[in-house]
């Protein structure tokens, strides 16, 4: 993909992020500037609300606080067992990218899914606002002042903050600290696991039974018998030969394809393409196509009530997957040891409790923080650099 097809594929989205950062440049005066590159705002909104959720719950909050430090600790040792996972197979395929940073508006690197602009924006929002709150919850039940609340920019991304008076929390025990630091990743976690609950138990169902099965859509690949037959991208199969085809099975059900045998193809808009399947490379004993399916469906009872109804249940659906999905990777990362997380904060009481020696323990605690960035880095790094020389060689 050249540079200029890049632009145009996400032009919006350049242009979203180019208005963010001249909106915040524009009111710099107005942010708290760190590092160049973070901008804060900050407020007190939400401090009342943490005030009034907490008050009568201190005990419970406590407990659930101290049960959390458990989940933490389990939590860190899951994440560096996926993290060593993702080496492994970023050295076993190279070329194959499994961690990137998360960018609404941007495909996600190896999964070929695209997080969304919109939606990606408020469900990063909404998991960065639990993350906080439940931080500004847990120590607020500790009786930890909370100076302000507020928005942050990572560069154009957004964010969200609880600003806690750190002088104080680092006075308290190390039961408290841990309590408030495990608090912002599990609560992400937990609520992952609920919004995935919602979209399986819920909302799928809900729009599920509000469409029925069509036909099989298609998706040709270039150069195979369906394509050079005039199949085309999206055409709806109705019928195959003497066969009635609305689902995947149906298809399956077809029975086996043979090769250089010809199939007569329905479409939904009344076309018949005749395709000679070829032998499978794989296995010349069977014939292929050439295409990729997909059921295409629906509404039962097409009113526009319903058309809206179904509308907002795909759009809320799509929400909850990301949120599941997002909120759970920011949970399982926030636990590795990388200096500013809260795995990293966790690790540091727990060495200083350990090792006695302070200079020791901060020695290994830097060890340990680098080895972690170090480990990320490559599973980042190793397959853009291996693809990028490849590309360099194809144009050689």
């Amino acid at each position: 993909m050249s540079f200029l097809s890049v632009l145009i594929e996400y032009k919006w989205t350049i242009l979203f992020y180019l208005i963010i950062i001249l909106l915040v440049y524009l009111n710099r005066k107005r942010f708290d500037i760190q590092a160049k590159i973070i901008a804060l705002y900050r407020t007190k909104i939400g401090v009342r609300f943490i005030d009034r959720f907490v008050k009568g719950k201190e005990k419970l909050i406590k407990m659930l606080g101290t049960g959390g430090i458990v989940l933490g600790y389990i939590g860190m040792i899951a994440v560096f067992y996926l993290l060593f996972l993702l080496l492994y197979n970023t050295l076993k395929q190279p070329t194959v990218i499994s961690a990137a940073p998360v960018i609404p508006g941007v495909p996600l690197a190896g999964t070929g899914l695209k997080f969304p602009l919109i939606i990606g924006w408020i469900s990063l929002l909404i998991i960065i606002v639990i993350h906080e709150f439940s931080h500004g919850i847990v120590a607020k039940a500790y009786k930890q002042k909370i100076k302000s609340t507020g928005i942050a920019f990572f560069g154009p991304i957004l964010g969200a903050f609880v600003e806690i008076d750190e002088k104080k929390l680092q006075k308290q025990p190390d039961k408290v600290q841990n309590s408030v630091f495990t608090a912002g990743p599990n609560a992400n976690i937990i609520t992952s696991i609920i919004f995935l609950l919602l979209l399986n138990l819920v909302v799928a169902p809900a729009a599920y039974s509000m469409i029925m099965p069509m036909g099989v859509g298609v998706e040709v690949i270039e150069g195979l018998p369906a394509n050079m037959s005039g199949l085309r991208n999206n055409d709806v199969i109705v019928g195959i030969n003497n066969h009635s085809i609305t689902t995947i099975q149906d298809f399956i059900d077809f029975g086996y394809v043979e090769p250089n045998q010809t199939y007569t193809f329905y479409t939904e808009d009344s076309r018949v393409v005749e395709v000679t399947a070829r032998p499978h490379p794989d296995n010349e004993s069977r014939g292929q196509f050439g295409i990729n399916m997909y059921t295409k469906t629906k509404l039962k009872n097409p009113t526009p009530g319903n058309k809206v109804l179904h509308a907002v249940l795909l759009w809320i659906g799509e929400l909850l997957f990301w949120l599941f999905l997002i909120g759970i990777n920011i949970g399982l990362i926030n636990f590795l040891p990388i200096f500013i997380t809260d795995g990293a904060r966790m690790l540091q009481i727990s060495l200083r409790r350990i090792i006695k020696d302070k200079d020791n323990a901060k020695r290994v605690w830097l060890f340990i923080n680098k080895f972690s960035l170090l480990i990320l880095l490559l599973i980042i790094v190793i397959p853009i650099m291996i693809n990028l020389f490849k590309w360099l060689i194809s144009l050689a």
